[in-house]
C-alpha cells in the first residue's frame, strides 16, 4: 500500500508590467467612467476625432507587434510606447531603444522600407560596399586598367547598382509637428519635414505607411467661408527621399492574392480620383500572414458612413525607353545640339565633299564662298570692306551670317548697337509656366490605389448617440 505523497505547493506568479508601461507611469491616468464599456468602433471613432497632441497631454499610449521574421515567438512582442516627449521600444520586457525630443510626440508605429542589399560607395573603383547580410560572401574584384573616372568604370557601377536585390527593413518612424523621424533596424536614420501635422500613421503592405492627417479648424472654417474643396487628407510615405504622394481611387483590381498576379485596368495611372478628404482612417488590416487581400476602413462623419476598401501597390507604368540598335551609343548633348541644326561642320562637309577639287588651292576653293558662312576674311579685309561690300563675295547679309538677331543700322549704314542691345533686353520672355517640369510630372503621384468594396450608412439614431458620448 502506497503512501499519498504531500501534496507540492506551485507558486502563481502573474506577468509583470513590461517596461514601458513602469517607464511611463508617473501619474495615475485619469479614464472616463464609460472607457470599459467602450465598442471597438466607439473607440476608432474617438481616435479619429482626436486633435493633435499638445504639451498638456501626458496619456501613454502603445502599439503591440508580434514577433515578425526570423526572430521566432522565443523572442518576445514588441512594444512601442510614447507620451508627449519620449518613444520607447521593448522586446520581451528588455529595452530596445528610447528616444527623447523637446516637441510633443504626434504618434509613432513601426513599419517596413524597401531598399537596395548593397550600399556601393561613391567611388567607382572602390570594392568597398556594405551589406545587409554579414555572412554573405565577398565579390571579386575585377581587375581592370581602365582609369579611374572613365566611363566603361561608371557603366560598370550602374550596372551593379542595377543588379543589386532590394530588402525590406523594418524601421520605427516617430512623428513631431511637422517632422518625421525614421530609425531602420540598419543603422539608418532619415529626416523628413511634412507639410501637415500627423494624427495617426499605419503600416501597410509591402512597404511604406498611410497617413492621416489633422485638419485644424482654421482650415474648415476657411473652406467653409471660400467655398473651395478642402484638400485631401490622407497621404502615402513610401521612401524617405519622396513627398508624400496620394491614394489613387480606380476600379477593375483583380489579382494580387496568392500566386495570381495583380491586374490594373488600362489607363489606370492616368486616373485623377483620390480618397475623398472627408474619409477618416478607422482601421487598416495588419501584415497578411496568408497573403490575404488588404482591406481598409475608413469613417465619413458628414454622412454617417462606413466605407471598405481594397487597396493595393501599383506604381503608374515607367515611359518606354527608346530601342536602338546593338551597339550603339547614346548620344550626347553636344549631338543633340548639332543635329538640330543645317549648319554644322559635319553637315557642311558631307554636303560639299563633292564639289571640293583636291587640285584646287585653299585660297581658290574658299573664295566663292558656302551657304549659310561669311566670306572669308583676310589680312587685309577692313570694315570699311566688309559693310560696303568691296571683297569677294559681296557684304556680308544677316541670311549668311544666320544669326536668331537682326542688327539695327542707322542712317548712314553703320551698326546702331544701343539700339540692337535694347531690342535684345526687352525682347519678350520666355514664359516659364508652359515649361513643362520633369519633377512635377511624378510629384504626388498615386503608388497605392484603392476600390470600394462595400459601404454602410450607420443609423441615425446610433451615430447621434455616438457624437454625444464623443463630446
Amino acid at each position: 500500500m502506497s503512501v499519498p505523497s504531500a501534496p507540492l505547493p506551485i507558486p502563481v506568479v502573474a506577468r509583470p508590467h513590461s517596461f514601458a508601461s513602469r517607464s511611463f507611469s508617473r501619474k495615475p491616468s485619469s479614464q472616463s467612467p464609460s472607457a470599459e464599456s467602450e465598442t471597438p468602433l466607439l473607440r476608432a471613432v474617438r481616435t479619429t476625432l482626436r486633435a493633435s497632441r499638445s504639451t498638456q497631454d501626458d496619456s501613454v499610449q502603445s502599439i503591440l507587434y508580434a514577433p515578425h521574421g526570423d526572430s521566432g515567438p522565443e523572442v518576445g512582442e514588441e512594444l512601442l510606447a510614447w507620451d508627449t516627449y519620449t518613444v520607447t521600444l521593448t522586446q520581451g520586457d528588455v529595452l530596445r531603444k528610447k528616444w527623447s525630443f523637446d516637441e510633443p510626440v504626434q504618434w509613432a508605429c513601426i513599419g517596413v522600407l524597401i531598399q537596395p542589399s548593397q550600399l556601393f560607395s561613391s567611388t567607382p573603383s572602390t570594392p568597398a560596399y556594405y551589406r545587409e547580410d554579414p555572412t554573405e560572401k565577398l565579390p571579386d574584384v575585377e581587375q581592370d586598367s581602365t582609369p579611374t573616372f572613365g566611363p566603361y568604370s561608371r557603366t560598370r557601377m550602374e550596372k551593379k547598382r542595377e543588379a543589386s536585390p532590394e530588402v525590406r527593413v523594418r524601421g520605427v518612424f516617430i512623428f513631431l509637428r511637422g517632422l518625421a523621424k525614421i530609425y531602420l533596424s540598419n543603422g539608418l536614420e532619415h529626416t523628413l519635414n511634412l507639410p501637415f501635422i500627423v494624427r495617426k500613421a499605419w503600416p501597410v503592405e509591402p512597404c511604406g505607411l498611410f497617413i492621416q492627417r489633422v485638419v485644424e479648424s482654421w482650415e474648415l472654417e476657411e473652406n467653409k467661408q471660400s467655398g473651395a474643396e478642402p484638400l485631401t487628407t490622407i497621404f502615402t510615405l513610401t521612401s524617405p527621399f519622396a513627398e508624400p504622394s496620394l491614394i489613387g481611387v480606380t476600379d477593375g483590381i483583380k489579382g494580387g492574392v496568392e500566386s495570381y498576379p495583380l491586374q490594373m485596368k488600362a489607363g489606370y495611372a492616368d486616373e485623377a480620383n483620390s480618397l475623398p478628404p472627408d474619409e477618416r482612417i478607422l482601421w487598416v488590416s495588419p501584415e497578411p500572414r496568408d497573403k490575404a487581400t488588404n482591406l481598409l476602413v475608413t469613417l465619413n462623419v458628414e454622412h454617417s458612413r462606413l466605407s471598405i476598401w481594397r487597396y493595393v501597390y501599383a506604381p503608374p507604368p515607367s515611359p518606354a525607353k527608346t530601342s536602338r540598335p546593338h551597339g550603339a551609343h547614346p548620344s550626347s548633348h553636344h549631338n543633340k545640339r548639332t543635329s538640330m541644326s543645317g549648319n554644322t561642320s559635319a553637315h557642311l562637309r558631307h554636303a560639299n565633299a563633292a564639289s571640293e577639287d583636291p587640285r584646287m588651292s585653299p585660297d581658290t576653293r574658299r573664295s566663292g564662298g558656302l551657304s549659310g558662312l561669311a566670306p572669308t576674311l583676310t589680312t587685309t579685309t577692313t570694315m570699311a570692306d566688309l559693310m560696303g561690300g568691296n571683297m569677294p563675295g559681296g557684304a556680308i547679309s544677316e541670311s549668311q551670317w544666320n544669326l536668331p538677331i537682326k542688327f539695327m543700322l542707322d542712317a548712314s549704314g553703320k551698326f546702331d548697337l544701343s539700339s540692337t542691345l535694347n531690342k535684345m533686353a526687352l525682347s519678350e520672355p520666355v514664359n516659364l509656366d508652359d515649361v513643362p517640369d520633369p519633377a512635377e510630372e511624378v510629384r504626388l503621384k498615386p503608388l497605392f490605389w484603392a476600390e470600394k468594396l462595400h459601404e454602410e450608412i450607420i443609423p441615425h439614431i446610433a451615430f447621434v448617440s455616438m457624437s454625444m458620448r464623443l463630446a
